[in-house]
């Protein structure tokens, strides 16, 4: 399976790992060349509750900034996209990065809290399939790009 997740946050790195650790072909798309860059030397480390942590090479998956989406075919081999931002970013970057490609037919699914964002993606995205998801993932950033769930944190509070 091929995903392209938009969004290199905690939730979007944490997913981007797992894919990726999977067998999963992964590319990431960020905000700027700089955390891009950073994560094509680091890879993705996850801390795990209980076990040895997770490391992801950075081979393992593909890191992009948003500006070179068009230009590298604007993930028409994707067979989904995961929308990993915080609802406040979406209208931007679906009005720059994705509308250009509204008439394309996606397959998008949203991890995002709260309403309105799909009824927005709508009307920019039309001949996309949009999916409204639901994560029980929780995932907070230690030191970029490195995660642990909520009970590490407060395992590790604790000692």
């Amino acid at each position: 399976m091929n995903i392209h997740i938009i969004g290199a946050g905690s939730l979007g790195l944490l997913y981007a790992g797992k894919l990726a650790g999977s067998g999963c072909r992964v590319t990431v798309w960020c905000r700027s060349e700089e955390q891009a860059s950073k994560l094509r030397t680091t890879g993705i480390t996850i801390e795990k509750t209980e076990g040895k942590p997770q490391t992801v090479a950075p081979n393992a998956f593909s890191v992009r900034a948003w500006d070179a989406f068009a230009e590298s075919g604007a993930a028409a081999d994707a067979d989904y996209l995961f929308l990993m931002l915080k609802q406040q970013g979406i209208e931007e970057m679906a009005r720059e990065v994705l509308a250009p490609f509204g008439h394309h037919r996606r397959n998008l699914i949203c991890f995002q809290n709260g309403t309105g964002h799909l009824e927005r993606l709508r009307e920019l995205l039309p001949m996309w399939k949009l999916y409204a998801a639901i994560t029980t993932e929780g995932p907070s950033v230690q030191a970029v790009p490195r995660f642990c769930t909520p009970a590490m944190e407060r395992r590790q509070s604790a000692k």
